[in-house]
């Protein structure tokens, strides 16, 4: 264990939680009326379902039990409303679950039951023992068809939100006493919650060790040794208020300058977020969207950080990044989109590093469990470079990261638990006006669990109420009678002392944590006095719930804590909730310049019932983060923007917002399960039949829907024939690129297909169309490469299959040329690649090794995986044949292991074929044969035709060396002679005859 990390590892903890149980009724009858095939797929669905919808309310889906299942609410993430999550999921299930199927099929009836209690968890999370589990069985077994029973502790913690009935006093399995039923009916609008903050001036108690850990972090860092470390706790436990702390020493000693950067709950789907926004409160918006560098660096120097233009041109790209055309296609071999990615954040983390060139830093990530992917990675990368620097890099999170990437991303971890009695007992005598009363310190450590935050609110609550009583009997009374049972309760209680000013509170809420007075106040409407607002937002500043800050916009006001915005939202009757969201909708839909982000301003819409306007924002969200390489992000937002599209009203027109959706999700899905995946095929193929079931139009508007679909065809014979389409359906398209890329989709095909007279027609027809100027920005976006330079290889290689060996010298000599005019590094690659495939066909060995290595380097400087595979399997292959056999066999295997771990296989019968010669040089006839027969398997299979008369003439003589029948190997040799002629491979057929006549001669002689 590290010496600076006090924790100690735990078997188990003790946890309330809430379980609930449910089951299908009369399931067994169900599977006698039904084919046991329908059955199952029924049960499928539900148990979906059930998940989706457990998960949805912070549910944690246990274990699933044949036609039901188990959850818990509470862990593994603890909330303070786990059982009205628990109720409001059952509610859920009942309801989803019972409708109708297909619009046809009666949906399945449920029974539920629902219980809180203390449990004891094991260490794993494998083991959840108490009488909660157990109650909820039974309960569950006690309920009425379509009916949720819930036990006496749910029913007192959540009678405020929900109707109840009471059903009886039951005797239940297990349980000595007998055991009060309440069935849920529906829930009640619930009574006003307000948020409110602990006061300014709380005293930190109980963290002297924790607070040692980080005086000594700070301490390397301000010695040049930096440091990295995550604090961890539940909401409210106190992480802030230790960073705080620190915070606070280091400001009085002025010994470093501290920089925090805030993770948003509805930002996780936002690239770098946390860096966005600070560096917009530091140098205003317009530093970000102005694509201008030299901007940006004198921003930054004017108030004290030189930073060369080096560093900022791809934080200025990324941060203005527009929606563009190229995120709609498939971007296979160019990978500068991962390349942008990491420059992106290896330029954020320089930046951040020269702060500390001038002072020590400290560096606070607040809430990481939000954090987006490049934050992640950028915290990553800042946690290793800090080693030799000033900096201290602090992460809070309410939990740790799965599996040990909190461990592996930070020097140190430290874990924050509830107070202990005399860290509670110094903390309540801070606060309290007077003595203390006897047994209040073990009465608020027992309500709040240690929770800093709640015991706090709680001591001030009994305090502000004088007549409170001095006996732990009156505290629980006064807490019965004001319906306090949770920190949200305590909050609202406060809240209610400051009277109308309350409703600002709870409508800034609705925002987010952070919001600007101009904001609320074009959102509050023209009948709220400007003057009115100012004065109660700084009364809630003066009460604790709200906070300032400077920013380069001006003030920014903030609540104090996440868990007071939540409060505070969660509290807003739903009719409220649903006017602000529309308020802010409105604004945004109207045109008002709001400088809210895209992923915010879908939000919005969807809770403002306005899907369409939900799905248009979350689709532009997603095409920002593809242009910015981050695909989880995307898809998350994408998926939202799907099921905004689903609840969109028949009498809206969406079909070309869903074409839009569907688009970015084909090159989503290809970046992130692979371009040959079902479920990227299923998506174009979906996209095409929607498109061309609504007819007229440009079809060349929706091109990248059919790129994607030619694509991901299963094999070259399904995309000989997409090509066809392509080159039907854009005959007629307005934009010349469009033909072109019909004709580009065609050669490359039609090669593939051995179709030689019909690619060189598509090359020598496209590439009338070509434009320089068009293919500077068309060539990352059809295939990563230049047209031209892919047209010139393709004819290069048809010309030497048909044996116009000078024609394909000019070809290849162009498609290098054109390749270098470029400077492209993606079309650069493709061309050395077609004289690489050019020279293997004819044997040349040594040109192979020459063109491979120079392919190597450049695939090597670029991160360009898929061509230094290729390059060393080609090289390997050519150096085992003309040079050292060891060190090649070693390359191309070193190749063909890379190919097969990124997945590309493109050229999967001159692989083979190379793999065959090289274990037939080895000796290995019979592993060499079998490396033939699976590229003539493929190669039928796939439609892959230009290389199997190859093929069958090798295997023909080697199965000739092995002595097999002279008619099976003539057999071979007339196929592959007739299969080449036919195709116009007049190179391939002379050598199929040119051995059919050594087979006769060798017949004859004998």
């Amino acid at each position: 264990m590290n010496g600076d990390d006090p924790r100690i590892e735990l078997s188990g903890e003790r946890r309330q939680v809430t379980a609930l149980f449910y089951d299908i009724v009369g399931s067994t009858e169900m599977l006698e009326r039904s084919d046991p095939e329908d059955f199952s797929n029924i049960v499928s669905v539900f148990h979906r379902t059930a998940m989706a919808i457990i998960q949805e309310n912070n549910g944690y889906l246990h274990q699933e039990l044949g036609d039901g299942g188990c959850s818990y609410f509470g862990y593994p993430m603890q909330f303070e409303d786990a059982a009205e999550k628990a109720v409001r999921a059952a509610l859920a299930l009942v309801e989803r679950c019972g409708r109708p199927r297909k619009g046809r099929e009666p949906g399945v009836k449920l029974r539920v039951g629902v219980a809180t209690g203390m449990v004891v968890i094991s260490a794993d999370g494998r083991e959840i023992i108490g009488t909660a589990p157990v109650l909820a069985a039974r309960l569950q077994a006690e309920a009425h068809p379509n009916s949720i029973f819930v036990s006496d502790s749910t029913y007192q913690l959540t009678r405020g939100s929900f109707e109840y009935g009471f059903i009886k006093h039951a005797r239940l399995k297990g349980f000595s006493e007998p055991v009060p039923l309440w069935q849920v009916s529906g829930t009640r609008s619930g009574q006003d919650r307000f948020s409110i903050s602990r006061r300014p001036e709380a005293p930190l108690q109980g963290r002297s060790a924790e607070l040692g850990v980080l005086r000594r972090a700070w301490g390397k860092a301000c010695s040049g040794r930096g440091h990295s470390l995550v604090i961890v706790g539940d909401g409210g436990i106190g992480k802030s208020r230790l960073v705080a702390e620190l915070r606070r020493e280091i400001g009085m000693n002025n010994s470093g300058e501290e920089r925090v950067l805030q993770c948003h709950l509805r930002l996780t789907n936002r690239p770098l977020h946390p860096l966005l926004n600070y560096l917009e409160t530091l140098l205003g918006s317009e530093a970000l969207i102005e694509r201008d560098a030299s901007a940006f660096c004198d921003r930054l120097a004017a108030i004290g950080i030189s930073v060369s233009k080096e560093i900022a041109r791809p934080l200025v790209a990324f941060a203005a990044a527009k929606t563009r055309q190229a995120t709609g296609y498939l971007q296979s071999s160019d990978k500068s989109a991962r390349r942008f990615r990491e420059q992106v954040i290896a330029a954020a983390a320089e930046l951040l590093f020269v702060f500390a060139d001038s002072k020590p830093q400290l560096l606070v990530f607040e809430d990481v469990h939000w954090a987006d992917s490049m934050t992640s990675e950028l915290i990553d990368r800042l946690s290793e470079g800090c080693r030799n620097r000033a900096m201290l890099i602090v992460a809070t999170s309410r939990r740790l990261a799965a599996g040990n990437d909190d461990r592996e991303r930070f020097s140190t971890t430290v874990r924050l638990s509830g107070l202990t009695a005399g860290a509670m007992t110094d903390l309540l005598v801070s606060l309290w006006k007077g003595p203390l009363p006897a047994g209040l310190a073990q009465f608020i450590l027992d309500k709040s669990d240690g929770v800093p935050l709640f015991a706090e609110e709680l001591a001030m609550f009994l305090q502000r109420r004088a007549a409170a009583g001095t006996t732990a009997a009156d505290w629980n009374n006064l807490l019965n009678k004001s319906g306090i049972t949770s920190l949200n309760d305590l909050l609202s209680a406060r809240l209610s002392d400051v009277g109308n000013t309350r409703r600002t509170a709870q409508l800034a809420s609705v925002i987010g944590r952070e919001f600007g007075m101009s904001f609320l106040t074009r959102l509050l409407g023209p009948e709220k006095a400007v003057d009115n607002t100012d004065a109660e937002l700084t009364e809630l500043v003066a009460h604790g719930i709200l906070e300032t800050k400077t920013s380069a916009q001006g003030t920014i006001y903030r609540f104090r804590h996440s868990l007071l915005q939540e409060a505070a939202y969660a509290s807003l009757l739903r009719t409220d909730c649903r006017q602000m969201h529309t308020r802010i909708a409105g604004l945004l839909t109207g045109g008002e310049s709001t400088g809210m982000a895209h992923e915010l301003a879908a939000w919005h819409c969807a809770q403002a019932g306005m899907h369409l306007d939900a799905a248009a924002y979350a689709t532009k969200a997603a095409e920002a983060c593809m242009i910015r390489s981050a695909m989880s992000e995307a898809d998350t937002l994408l998926t939202m923007a799907e099921e905004q599209l689903a609840r969109v009203s028949k009498r809206q027109k969406k079909t070309e917002l869903q074409l839009d959706v569907l688009e970015l999700r084909g090159v989503v899905s290809a970046a992130l399960s692979g371009e040959g995946s079902q479920q990227t095929r299923r998506i174009y193929e979906r996209a095409l039949s929607i498109y061309r079931k609504q007819g007229g139009g440009d079809p060349g508007r929706r091109f990248a829907l059919y790129w994607g679909w030619w694509f991901t065809a299963p094999n070259v014979t399904a995309q000989r024939a997409r090509a066809q389409t392509l080159l039907n359906d854009m005959g007629e398209a307005q934009d010349p690129e469009v033909r072109l890329q019909s004709f580009h989709c065609a050669w490359a095909t039609n090669f593939n297909a051995a179709q030689h007279e019909f690619c060189l027609s598509c090359v020598a027809k496209g590439l009338e169309l070509y434009d320089a100027g068009r293919a500077l920005r068309n060539r990352t976006i059809y295939g990563g490469h230049d047209a031209k330079v892919c047209g010139l290889g393709e004819k290069a290689l048809s010309l030497s299959f048909m044996e116009d060996l000078p024609g394909s010298e000019r070809a290849i000599k162009a498609c290098l040329s054109a390749a270098e005019e470029t400077d492209h590094v993606g079309s650069l690659l493709h061309a050395l690649y077609y004289a690489v495939v050019q020279g293997r066909c004819q044997g040349r060995h040594d040109d192979v090794l020459r063109l491979t290595n120079r392919m190597k380097d450049l695939a090597d400087r670029h991160s360009m995986a898929a061509s230094r595979a290729k390059a060393d399997m080609f090289g390997g292959w050519a150096e085992a044949l003309s040079g050292s056999f060891e060190a090649g066999i070693r390359r191309f295997h070193e190749g063909l292991g890379l190919q097969e771990k990124i997945g590309t296989d493109d050229n999967i019968s001159i692989q083979l074929d190379m793999q065959s010669e090289l274990l037939e040089r080895a000796g290995l006839r019979a592993e060499a044969l079998n490396a033939l027969e699976r590229g003539v398997a493929e190669s039928v299979k796939g439609g892959q035709f230009f290389w199997l008369p190859e093929l069958y003439r090798r295997r023909a003589k080697l199965r000739a060396a092995d002595g097999a029948n002279p008619a099976a190997t003539r057999r071979d040799l007339k196929r592959a002679y007739d299969m080449a002629f036919k195709q116009g491979a007049f190179a391939l057929a002379k050598r199929a005859q040119s051995d059919l006549r050594d087979l006769e001669a060798g017949s004859t002689a004998r």
